[in-house]
């Protein structure tokens, strides 16, 4: 019950930092963009499924299995490469870092 409870609270402290993470997407060239947003994905779905189990999620491993993760990656794609079609018309160039981390 206790670990139930820890991992809870720990997923929505991770939650917050996804959403916190994505702002930063724009900040990223296309390749690292698209390969964390999947990373992120992948990580979430796997705390949703431990959520899901709740206490049980302990018994076994708790796994995303490869046509979930070809469905979010198809799904990541789509999303960033609409995310970065303004970066056609409007090249990416690197933030300064002290802007960055000035915004969260």
């Amino acid at each position: 019950r206790l670990w139930s409870l820890m991992t809870q609270r720990l997923l929505k402290v991770a939650e917050k930092n996804y959403l916190i993470g994505r702002k930063g997407f724009d900040a990223l060239p296309f390749r690292a963009a698209w390969a964390v947003a999947i990373a992120e994905q992948v990580y979430s779905k796997i705390g949703e499924k431990v959520l899901n189990k709740k206490e049980k999620a302990w018994d076994k491993r708790c796994y995303v299995t490869l046509i979930e993760k070809i469905f979010i990656s198809i799904l990541v794609t789509i999303q960033i490469s609409i995310r970065f079609l303004p970066r056609i018309f409007y090249p990416w160039k690197p933030e300064p870092i002290q802007k960055i981390w000035s915004q969260t």
